[in-house]
C-alpha cells in the first residue's frame, strides 16, 4: 500500500515537475516543497493515508497543469518582490509574457516605458558628451529641440516613479490573486481573470486608438539617420490628439485595469 501511495504521490509531482521546467531551479523546487506539504497536511487531515484518500485530496488540488503556472508565477513575482531580487524579476517577466495574453501586454507596457525612460537619460548624456567635445555648441545632438537638464533630471525622476508604480502594480495584484495551489479561493482566481481581461481590453483599445490616430496626423518622419523631423503643426491636430489619448490608455491599461478590478472586489466584499 505505501509503495503504491508513494507511486501516486510521485507521478503527480512529476507532472508538476514537468509543468515548471520554464522557471528558474530553485522557485521550482520551492513550488514542488509547497505543493508536496499541501497534500501530505490535507492527507493527515483525513485520518487515514490510503491510496483512496491521496486520490481524493489530489483530485480536490486540481491538474498541475492549471494552476502550477499560477503558482510558480505568484512565488517567483512575490520573491522578485520581497528580495528586490532582479534575477526573479526578470525571471518572473519572462514567463509571465510567455504564459497569458495579458502578461504578455503588462510586460510590453512597463518594457516599453522602461526603454523610453532610459533611452532619455542616455541621450541627456550623449548632449552632455558632445558639449563637452565641442565646447562651442556644434556637436550632434540626438534630440536637437530638447534642452539637456529635462532628459537628466526628469529622466532619473520618472525612472524612480516607474519603479514605484511597477512595485505597486504587484504589491496590489499579484499578492491579492493568490493561487489555488497555495489555499488561494476560487474567487481570486476569477478576480485575477477579470483583471487581466480588463488589462489586456483597455491596451487593445488604446493601441488600436494610437495606431488611427498616429497614421491620420502623420505629424512625424525621419529626414535622417538619427535626426527625427516633428511637424508641430500636425502634432497639434485633432488627430494627433486622439492618438495621444489612445497611447495614454495603452500606457495605463495595467494601472486602469487593476484599479477598476479593486473597486469591483471592495464592492463584492462589501457589507
Amino acid at each position: 500500500m505505501t509503495s503504491e501511495l508513494d507511486r501516486v504521490r510521485d507521478d503527480y509531482l512529476g507532472r508538476l515537475r514537468r509543468v515548471l521546467h520554464r522557471v528558474t531551479p530553485d522557485v521550482a523546487a520551492e513550488t514542488e516543497q509547497e505543493i508536496r506539504a499541501h497534500i501530505e497536511d490535507a492527507l493527515a487531515a483525513r485520518g487515514q493515508a490510503t491510496v483512496g484518500a491521496l486520490l481524493d485530496v489530489l483530485e480536490r488540488l486540481g491538474s498541475p497543469e492549471d494552476y502550477a503556472p499560477d503558482v510558480a508565477l505568484y512565488m517567483m513575482v512575490d520573491r522578485g518582490y520581497r528580495e528586490w531580487s532582479l534575477r526573479h524579476m526578470i525571471g518572473s517577466a519572462r514567463f509571465w509574457a510567455l504564459s497569458t495574453a495579458a502578461g504578455a501586454a503588462v510586460v510590453l507596457i512597463f518594457g516599453l516605458l522602461y526603454a523610453f525612460v532610459l533611452a532619455a537619460i542616455a541621450a541627456g548624456l550623449q548632449h552632455v558628451a558632445a558639449d563637452l567635445v565641442h565646447p562651442a555648441g556644434d556637436g550632434f545632438h540626438v534630440l536637437p529641440d530638447v534642452a539637456t537638464w529635462p532628459l537628466l533630471t526628469v529622466g532619473p525622476a520618472a525612472l524612480v516613479g516607474l519603479t514605484g508604480i511597477l512595485r505597486w502594480f504587484i504589491g496590489q495584484y499579484v499578492q491579492r490573486a493568490r493561487p489555488m495551489g497555495l489555499g488561494g479561493e476560487t474567487t481570486e482566481r476569477a478576480w485575477a481573470s477579470q483583471t487581466q481581461r480588463t488589462i489586456l481590453t483597455l491596451a487593445l483599445i488604446g493601441l488600436v486608438v494610437t495606431m488611427a490616430g498616429g497614421l491620420l496626423a502623420q505629424g512625424i518622419r525621419f529626414e535622417q539617420a538619427c535626426r527625427v523631423h516633428v511637424d508641430a503643426a500636425a502634432l497639434r491636430s485633432p488627430m494627433a490628439l486622439v492618438g495621444y489619448a489612445g497611447l495614454a490608455l495603452f500606457f495605463l491599461a495595467p494601472v486602469i485595469g487593476l484599479i477598476l478590478g479593486l473597486r469591483v472586489r471592495d464592492d463584492e466584499a462589501g457589507p
